[in-house]
């Protein structure tokens, strides 16, 4: 009697829903157009979708203004401004159930020459003018003046 092969089955496993990569704490500059990507993965594509705050569809809050969701999983910062700063919850849903991710977004002021409204400039050229009016004569005050200026300017604005 011939022995009877059989054929080999169609196993698979069922993967769970996940994000890829996984969404992280991020920091943007005061002022710049940021995007924020979060992409999941699962049998099912799932919608993914941001919500500001923390605890996603049910407990999320609406996003402030300034920023959006463009529907394909990006948060969008038109203007980053100081009152962006906070907690973001990327919730991603499917057939296949619902996971959801929150993440801090730091603001990070950018430093600029505050002396006068019509002259505003980054600080690098600030310490270059401080350097270039004393000239020899850099000591202990343009030292401190320079470490004042950093100290106000190098600023994180969170929540």
């Amino acid at each position: 009697m011939a022995a009877a092969l059989s054929l080999p089955s169609a196993c698979c496993r069922a993967e769970r829903l996940k994000f890829r990569p996984v969404p992280d704490d991020v920091q943007l500059e005061l002022g710049s157009v940021s995007r924020v990507p979060c992409v999941a993965d699962g049998r099912v594509p799932p919608v993914v979708r941001w919500y500001g705050g923390v605890g996603g569809v049910g407990g999320g809050a609406r996003l402030p203004g300034g920023v959006r969701d463009d529907g394909e999983g990006v948060l969008v910062f038109e203007r980053v401004e100081r009152r962006h700063a906070g907690l973001y919850t990327c919730v991603a849903a499917s057939q296949q159930g619902t996971i959801d991710r929150t993440i801090r977004v730091d603001v990070i002021g950018t430093c600029v020459d505050q002396l006068s409204p019509f002259n505003r400039r980054p600080a690098s050229y600030l310490v270059s003018s401080y350097l270039a009016v004393l000239g020899q004569k850099v000591g202990r005050t343009v030292d401190w003046i320079i470490r004042l200026h950093f100290r106000r300017c190098s600023t994180y604005y969170n929540s």
